[in-house]
This record gives structure tokens, sequence and C-alpha cells, in this order.
């Protein structure tokens, strides 16, 4: 089992940087970031920033350029989103960033990748990027084969109805030969329906899933994946799990709860961490010190 410390890095809070080298001395795999470019201005939400209490989404800085400098202040801890937001990015751009940082903090790259969520004030926030929300679950998926061909193909091209180029030459590779691993930041969904077309996606443009850990039917699910990609010749599959301190109070993340992730088949569990109560958008550096101090007790019995 690996495991993984995530915050929404922010202005403000801790530094990300910070956070990545004492993750990286407690013991952690994988230092992860998440990404929402800006927050459409509402009415309702005016108040709330005059008071310092709007959300943290609104604060969150690029998580590229912050992992180069994450990348510039570690040594192996690996750098992953969870999740970039394909829908909000040119893939070619894109592509470059990645394999860039890829290169230069040796092939430490992970790519969780996610569609936007479909509510307000995130469905303004995709259509504010030029891409309609009907359309998300496409876009991503051509943008991520897209960026495939770019990182693996000396020329690379593609034409679809969202990505459309003639070849071009993106240099540099990544140093990962297959590019970073790609994994699906997403629920399998509450219906049968809904979880073959997330699997499908997997199996065809993915390296693993990256479910919350109250995904339900997390097993079973895990299993399905696992024996889908056996049949198609690729029985290496990542299955790392998003567990958060706000979300997930009920059920802790102990010792119990990890070995019952691991015996279902979870490689990693990213926890979390969660901003200082009263005050909604920053992270307290003391309460994340002291937040790690548990998770490094955690981390010892299982690393």
């Amino acid at each position: 089992m690996k495991f993984g410390a995530m915050i929404y890095q922010s202005a403000g809070t801790i530094s990300a940087v910070e956070f990545a080298r004492i993750a990286e001395q407690c013991g952690c795999d994988s230092v992860w970031l998440g990404e929402h470019t800006h927050r459409p201005v509402t009415d309702d939400e005016r108040a709330l920033l005059k008071h310092g209490k709007l959300h943290n989404h609104a604060f969150m800085q690029d998580p590229w350029v912050t992992l180069g400098a994450i990348a510039a202040s570690t040594t192996n801890i690996t750098l992953g989103t969870a999740v970039t937001l394909v829908t909000h990015r040119d893939p070619i751009i894109l592509a470059k960033e990645v394999a860039t940082l890829d290169n230069l903090s040796g092939g430490r790259v992970i790519l969780g990748v996610g569609y936007g969520h479909p509510r307000e004030p995130y469905r303004t926030e995709m259509m504010n990027h030029g891409t309609k929300p009907s359309d998300r679950f496409d876009v991503v998926r051509e943008r991520v084969l897209a960026m495939r061909e770019m990182w693996t193909m000396e020329e690379a091209e593609f034409h679809g109805r969202h990505v459309n180029f003639d070849p071009i030459w993106l240099f540099p590779k990544p140093i990962q030969s297959e590019g970073p691993p790609v994994l699906l930041g997403s629920s399998g969904g509450s219906t049968r329906e809904t979880w073959e077309k997330r699997l499908a996606w997997i199996l065809e443009y993915c390296d693993g899933w990256l479910p919350g850990s109250t995904e339900p039917h997390l097993a079973d699910r895990i299993h399905e994946l696992r024996s889908a990609a056996c049949r198609g010749g690729r029985p290496a599959y990542d299955v790392t799990i998003h567990w958060s301190e706000a979300r997930d109070t009920a059920d802790p993340l102990d010792e119990s709860a990890i070995e019952r992730f691991e015996s279902i088949g979870v490689n990693r569990i990213i926890r979390h961490f969660t901003p200082t109560p009263s005050h909604s958008q920053f992270y307290c550096r003391e309460a994340v010190l002291a937040s790690f101090k548990e998770y490094e007790k955690l981390l010892r019995k299982f690393v």
C-alpha cells in the first residue's frame, strides 16, 4: 500500500512546497494538488468574499507551476494531480507542461484527469473555457488520447471532433516511456450503465482509476476493472482512492480501514488534508503539522 497527501494549494496557507517536503519526510510516496482556474462571480458569494469565507477553490494556485516548485524542492516523491480539469486546458499546452515536468523531476509525474462538475458554479467555470458541459466526457477522452500521441510519437497527429491537428513535433518527450500514468478521477456512478461507461473509458485511455473512498461497490468495481484489463493484456492497473478529512470522517482512516482497502486491491490512499474550519479557504500550518504527525504514525505500520 502506498500513501499520498493532498491539499488545495493557495496563497495565505501553508506553502505547498513545505507541505510536500513534510509529506516526503513522513513516508508518503506522493503529493497531490487539485485544480480550479477561477471562480465565477455570483451575487450570493460576493458577501462571502468580504467576510473571508469564499470557497477555497477561488484561491487555488496553478497545479503545474506549483508542482514544478515542489519538484525542485524534493527528491523522490511522486507529483500528482487529483485532478487536472482537462476540460479547461488546451491539450498541446498541457502535453508540453506534463512532459516538461516529467523531465525536470526525473519521471515522477502522475496525471489524474477529471471532467469537471456539471452543477454551478463549476458549469460556468467550464463554459468560460469554451467547453459545453454536455461535451465534457468526449472532450476529456479526445484530449487525453491526443496527449498520449504527443508523448509517444515523434510526429504526432490527431483528428477528432474536439481535437484536430496535422503532424506536429512536440519535445521534450516524457522520461516515462509511455508518458506519465493517467488516472481517471471519477466516481463509477450510481447505476450499472454509468459504471460500464466509466469502465470503458478507463480501459481505453487511462492507466488506472481514482475514485473516492466512499465509492459504492468499490470492491466489485476494482475486481471488474482488473479482470477486464487482464483480458485485454494489461493486468497492472493502478487503483488510487481519495480519502477526505472533511467528507469521510464517518469512515475514519485507521488500521482496519487501510487493511480493508488493501484486501480489495487498492494500491494507494491519498489523504486530503482539510482547511482550518474557521477560515474555510486556508490551511493553518500548525493544524496541518499536527495532522501529519497522526498520519505518520499510521504510515509507519504499513510502509
